[in-house]
């Protein structure tokens, strides 16, 4: 099995332009931006799509982003739905979250991780990419600075991947706790700006 899952592997690697590695260890939620921003430093393309670890593309992924955005030629940043796979409790659960998230951002759009959103490489470089404080809730400071400018979200409408939910407690707890942390220091910061964080916060 190890050596039919390492042939897999390397015919996907085969298929990249480019293979980033780092010393960064992948089993810790902290470092999810950081790998982001590794992949970010090599990217050679005028598009940016970023996948968590537990997702699976679709296999024509590619093309759907490549056909939206030459026919939305002023298109600069697309949201998609995502198919999510969850078997266990836990699972279900966080795939009943995230459907209501994806209501949501059907509705009004959203950027989040987890490829469901494409942005043109030169507004994420505007945007000020994916600020380390913020960590994984750094995807919503890059929402609402694209709003602050007036910029549209567009909507892909099939799923460009697979979200595979299911996890064990454990790790759910420091994703959770993580997410809590980062969103703490996001309207820390924009309290500390006066900010009203009316504009900002859906919950109390």
């Amino acid at each position: 099995e190890g050596a039919a899952h390492d042939a897999t592997l390397d015919a996907l690697l085969a298929r990249c332009d480019v293979v980033v590695r780092t010393d960064l260890d992948a089993d810790d939620v902290t470092n999810e931006t950081a790998l982001y921003a590794a992949g970010h430093a090599q990217a050679s393309g005028d598009l940016l799509l970023f996948m968590e670890g537990h997702t699976a593309l679709e296999p024509d992924c590619c093309r759907v982003i490549d056909r939206h955005f030459r026919r939305h030629a002023s298109s600069a940043l697309a949201w998609a739905p995502r198919r999510n796979h969850g078997t266990t409790p836990l699972g279900r659960l966080v795939s009943l979250h995230n459907l209501r998230h994806e209501r949501r951002a059907s509705a009004h759009g959203t950027f989040s991780l987890g490829a469901n959103s494409v942005i043109r490489r030169d507004l994420f470089a505007r945007l000020g990419g994916f600020d380390p404080r913020y960590q994984r809730f750094g995807e919503t400071a890059i929402l609402h600075r694209a709003r602050a400018e007036g910029i549209g979200v567009d909507r892909i409408d099939v799923p460009l991947a697979t979200h595979f939910n299911d996890m064990d407690v454990r790790h759910w707890r420091m994703l959770v706790m993580q997410m809590g942390d980062a969103k703490a220091g996001y309207y820390d910061a924009l309290r500390a700006r006066g900010e009203d964080l009316r504009a900002h916060v859906r919950h109390p």
